[in-house]
């Protein structure tokens, strides 16, 4: 998979066009997805990436104020919650125990949503370029896409919305629009580092 520093030169790539990337969540969101939750905690699924994201970066708003909670509190929240807990409730919160669904925000932080989408998707490309003789972006882009556009039916990931109302698929789709403009330039970022992991 690209290196952390690869990924790195991409997120910054799509600054000017996309989004401006907070420097602490760009210097751990690598290390979130590739160690602190196993291995690239996406290739499993989305909704594993989902429930890393919050554990490391989210809150809870409960009955109009955000609980401040603790790494520990998150971890505990979703080791509680069963997925159907997740969606339909009740919910079982810190400091509050179990609660209706519909009372109850768990957030992510934007940022941490576009990273860890995009993050997953380079690992994806760097897959097809890694196995084969890649020359174009768009035929490396759409097996990306590909891999994971069913993911996004997933029903939690489904329901996930970022502060523009943008489901994840909505907002995949227009970051990848913007990502297309530096094709070439990612994708021989992608080349360089596989032949420079065959020549080491």
């Amino acid at each position: 998979m690209p290196s952390w520093s690869t990924h790195k030169r991409v997120y910054r790539l799509l600054e000017a066009d996309y989004w401006v990337f907070g420097e602490d969540m760009v210097e751990s969101i690598d290390r979130t997805i590739d160690e602190k939750h196993g291995h690239d905690v996406g290739r499993r699924s989305l909704r594993e990436l989902l429930r890393a994201l919050f554990v490391e970066y989210g809150d809870i708003l409960w009955r109009d104020e955000w609980l401040k909670t603790t790494k520990d509190e998150r971890r505990k929240l979703m080791s509680q919650n069963a997925d159907a807990a997740l969606l339909y409730g009740p919910l079982w919160i810190p400091r509050a125990g179990y609660v209706p669904r519909s009372k109850v925000m768990l957030h992510v932080p934007d940022e941490a949503l576009v990273l860890g989408l995009l993050h997953h998707f380079l690992d994806l490309c760097m897959e097809y370029v890694k196995d084969n003789d890649a020359t174009s972006w768009s035929t490396v882009a759409s097996y990306a896409r590909a891999r994971m556009a069913h993911q996004f039916m997933d029903p939690i990931v489904y329901e996930v919305k970022v502060a523009t109302r943008e489901r994840l698929d909505e907002v995949f789709e227009r970051l990848l629009k913007v990502l297309d403009k530096y094709g070439d330039e990612v994708l021989n970022m992608l080349v360089e580092e596989k032949l420079k992991k065959r020549g080491s």
